[in-house]
């Protein structure tokens, strides 16, 4: 999937939960706002996304496996999130009539595509 499409999906599911936000009951609610402290640190997209799969821990593939001794189960279905990338980005500038163009690089973001797993009870 590009990245594109991830966001697209993505958007249409989240726009779907917010839509259904006006009728809910305060239980339900509640129930997003618990999902979203637990997920923090994500973006508010993110945590839509994650609350849309009913997750209430994930990692990537290589975390279970490693740092939490855990295998993601086979046939598992990835969670797909859009995750932001710090890059060098070489811009070139105009630095005068003198000196003509140089080619600097700056900071920049973009974003990746990244799949989470939600962790299964044992």
């Amino acid at each position: 999937m590009r990245n594109k499409e991830i966001s697209k999906a993505n958007q249409k599911m989240v726009s779907e939960l917010l839509e259904r936000v006006e009728n809910m009951n305060s239980k339900e609610y509640k129930r997003i706002l618990n999902s979203m402290a637990v997920f923090h640190e994500y973006s508010y997209l993110n945590q839509f996304i994650l609350y849309c799969a009913d997750a209430s821990q994930v990692a990537g593939f290589k975390t279970w496996s490693q740092k939490y001794n855990r295998t993601v189960k086979k046939g598992s279905k990835a969670i797909w999130i859009l995750a932001p990338n710090k890059v060098l980005i070489p811009i070139e500038e105009y630095k005068g009539s003198l000196t003509g163009v140089e080619t600097v690089e700056k900071k920049g973001k973009t974003f990746v595509k990244l799949t989470v797993y939600k962790s299964v009870p044992v």
